[in-house]
């Protein structure tokens, strides 16, 4: 039996009062997301409100009307709806690594549904009228998220994998790092589907990220794993690339801070009395020995730390030491030279030549001083939920 279904509009759901003389003379003007639309042939005034087709509504809102003839009953299924349902196919089959990726990627993209369409039943529940009333869009222009590594898997049971996600925040004039998410997802009976599905997401707390409405913010460190859980590091070239572009950049720091002479501003009137050689450093992050070994410990492991850096230029055996400390004030050697060694890195070339247990060894080109085009082998190790450089640049 066709049935025509009418329903009156004002800002989809309101009514919309019009005069009789408005709308006999074609005055009325409808526009959706600002394209104009014609009304159709069915439309008509009654008792001052407009009634036109709800298929008429729905089609125009990008959305679906299914009417059962059995039931008596319409399903109305939104555009919004559509997409989560098409990104729900997407992710069934899939692995609980490349799911955590699939989020990844809706929160790179600000897509509130391809994030949604990632989460477990309850989680969709309880974020659902978040995500609605920021129109599924998420997150800001900026900052926005780079250097994405999956820092480290562990397989809970068969059905439980947690994951730490570690990368940095960036804008255009600032860059911020130690951004850390922990992912728990789970493979969950979903009728009629078995599938990897998240049920929480453990996010550092920082003042700067925008975070998602999927993501329960924490004052304090997320619990993390290690790669020994699951015997060994399992990183892509893409995952290498991101950990040497947030480890490299403050290596060359470092390299300067010790191979240059002008890493610091110095107070050349202060120095070390019988010692003038030396000039007072004057800078806030560093006013002692162990602000540098702070600095170089972030970046490389203690034993490369030991071997490039502390005994060259902290405690050397035989020249004078590059950095001194006199009455609680950090001084540097004003006469240190430095020498010829790598001056850019092309991560973007890096290919990772082999992973055991919880490190990596990495090929990339470089160019130096005194032979362009060289190529550059750097190990990196994962030591207490973090990535070091476990080798030295020059």
């Amino acid at each position: 039996m066709s049935k025509k279904w009418m329903v009156s509009i004002l800002t989809l759901t309101a009514l919309i009062m019009l005069s009789g003389t408005v709308f006999a003379s074609s005055s009325l003007k409808i526009s959706i997301n600002g394209v104009h639309v014609q009304l159709p042939n069915e439309a008509k005034l009654e008792d001052g409100q407009l009634l036109v087709p709800i298929r008429w509504i729905t089609e125009n809102l990008g959305a679906t009307l299914n009417w059962s003839e059995t039931e008596s009953s319409i399903n109305i299924k939104t555009a919004n709806q559509i997409q989560i349902d098409r990104f729900m196919d997407v992710k069934r089959n899939t692995t609980a690594r490349k799911l955590v990726e699939l989020w990844l990627q809706g929160v790179r993209t600000r897509s509130g549904s391809l994030q949604y369409a990632t989460l477990s039943p309850q989680l969709q529940q309880a974020t659902f009228k978040t995500f609605e009333n920021q129109y599924w869009g998420t997150g800001g222009s900026s900052p926005w998220i780079e250097n994405v590594v999956i820092g480290s898997e562990e397989k809970v049971k068969d059905d439980l994998v947690r994951f730490v996600i570690e990368y940095d925040l960036a804008s255009s004039n600032w860059h911020w790092s130690g951004g850390r998410k922990e992912i728990t997802v789970e493979r969950i009976q979903s009728s009629p589907y078995e599938e990897w599905q998240i049920t929480s997401i453990h996010t550092k707390s920082n003042e700067y990220e925008i975070v998602t409405p999927s993501e329960t913010v924490d004052d304090t460190e997320v619990t993390t794993t290690s790669p020994q859980a699951n015997g060994s590091v399992n990183l892509t070239d893409d995952e290498a690339k991101a950990i040497l572009n947030r480890l490299i950049p403050k290596a060359v720091d470092l390299y300067g801070m010790f191979n240059g002479s002008d890493s610091f501003k110095v107070d050349k009137t202060k120095t070390i009395p019988g010692e003038e050689g030396y000039a007072q450093v004057i800078d806030e992050n560093f006013k002692s020995v162990a602000d540098l070994k702070k600095a170089v410990e972030d970046v490389f492991t203690i034993d490369c730390a030991q071997k490039i850096f502390y005994s060259r230029y902290l405690t050397p055996d035989k020249d004078r030491p590059l950095y001194k400390e006199y009455e609680g004030k950090l001084y540097v050697d004003k006469n240190n030279g430095g020498h010829g060694w790598a001056t850019e890195f092309l991560i973007d070339t890096a290919k990772l030549k082999g992973q055991k247990d919880q490190s990596a060894e990495i090929e990339l080109d470089t160019t130096v001083l005194d032979d362009p085009g060289d190529k550059l082998t750097i190990s990196i190790v994962y030591v207490n939920d973090k990535w070091f450089l476990a080798s030295r640049l020059d």
